[in-house]
């Protein structure tokens, strides 16, 4: 008997509709002309009306900045769209804050920012594009941006958020832009006592409902969900079944560690990755830690070269004896072999504030079993 299958689970989120197309862009070449600057490509979101290109934007230096010109442009089959707006994410409070051109913004340290890029629309078959950004210093580019990876959303067709990326947006007045999120989206949870989930906040944040599947390994009964507690800082989220066929998960076979893991331990992910291309086979990778921090050192986190891909967010790292260590979360899109977990230390506080009794596993009864009859 595999011993994972039965509680590592997959999530459908339904949200509200929209229209649009979102691709997690694979990049042939990509510059920075500043050393202190760390400006990522996250997404490209294909509409009717424009397309969104969003950008995460760090620093470890003092005294940096970002400045766009209108002369950004985004090249696609011989053509060229100028920039039409670029926007921020205002306090976390997903209102989008319009920005001024040629206007120098101010970058504290430590600190990441989210910028959405606004071009004139292009066409849904589009294939490779490029972004320039070439006027003055801190100036980028990304060129040979490979549109391979879309799923269209709010057709009742299946997509996975982007890990770390906040909700793209739609119509600007008054100078805000105001949220719009995906129809339905997937992704991955594992099982704790008593009909609780572990996930990642992003993976239910504004759904309107949730659906899990893969309770006991059953991909083809559906389970109705709910939001208990969330993380929003630490990317978390238990939510919990309620839903009269369930019957519990039984004896949950991992356990939870509390303590840190060290740099080059061996490690694996197993999750629900782009279910609507790779099908809803639960799929395994693995790896060591890398580093004991994660994206611009953060100590939340764990770097780990198991690769992951869209749909794994939320899904549970192991170690090599199979104990829980992390929540797979994000990638690091510019980076081979560079994901990131939070690390489970981080539970503690949220699922305190669910139960008065601990929901955490700790019985590990497949410590000792190869890694094939683990999963």
């Amino acid at each position: 008997m595999k011993a994972f299958h039965i509680f590592i689970l997959f999530l459908f989120v339904n949200l509200c509709s929209a229209q649009i197309l979102i691709h997690e862009p694979l990049v042939d070449d990509s510059y920075a002309s500043s050393g202190c600057l760390d400006i990522e490509l996250l997404s490209v979101a294909v509409r009717d009306e424009d397309t969104g290109v969003l950008i995460a934007v760090g620093t470890e230096c003092t005294n940096q900045w970002i400045s766009l010109s209108k002369r950004m442009t985004l090249s696609y089959s011989g053509k060229e769209n100028g920039i039409i707006k670029w926007v921020t994410e205002a306090e976390k409070t997903h209102n989008f804050q319009a920005l001024d051109f040629d206007k120098k913004y101010t970058l504290e340290p430590n600190k990441l920012y989210f910028f959405i890029l606004r071009f004139p629309p292009i066409p849904k078959t589009t294939k490779i594009i490029s972004i320039h950004e070439n006027v003055g210093a801190n100036s980028f580019y990304w060129k040979g941006i490979h549109l391979d990876t879309g799923r269209i959303i709010g057709e009742n067709t299946e997509t996975t958020p982007s890990n770390i990326t906040p909700p793209y947006s739609q119509k600007i007045e008054s100078g805000t832009e105001t949220e719009i999120t995906p129809e339905i989206w997937s992704g991955t949870g594992w099982a704790l006592k008593d009909g609780h989930i572990v996930t990642n906040n992003h993976v239910v944040e504004g759904a309107k409902q949730i659906k899990v599947y893969g309770v006991k390994g059953r991909g083809d009964v559906e389970y109705n969900a709910y939001v208990v507690a969330t993380d929003k800082k630490n990317d978390l989220a238990v939510i919990k079944i309620e839903d009269n066929k369930f019957n519990g998960f039984g004896t949950i076979p991992y356990s939870v560690k509390k303590s840190a893991s060290d740099v080059g331990e061996d490690v694996f992910v197993l999750g629900y990755p782009l279910i609507g291309s790779m099908g809803k086979e639960i799929k395994l990778t693995t790896g060591v830690i890398s580093a004991k921090t994660g994206f611009l050192d953060d100590v939340s986190l764990y770097q780990i070269s198991a690769p992951i891909q869209p749909g794994n967010s939320g899904g549970p790292l192991f170690d090599n004896r199979g104990n829980v260590i992390g929540i797979v979360n994000s990638h690091h899109t510019q980076a081979q072999n560079a994901s990131y977990a939070v690390k489970t230390s981080l539970l503690n506080n949220l699922l305190e504030s669910v139960s008065s009794t601990s929901l955490l596993p700790l019985n590990n009864t497949i410590s000792n079993m190869s890694l094939s009859d683990k999963v």
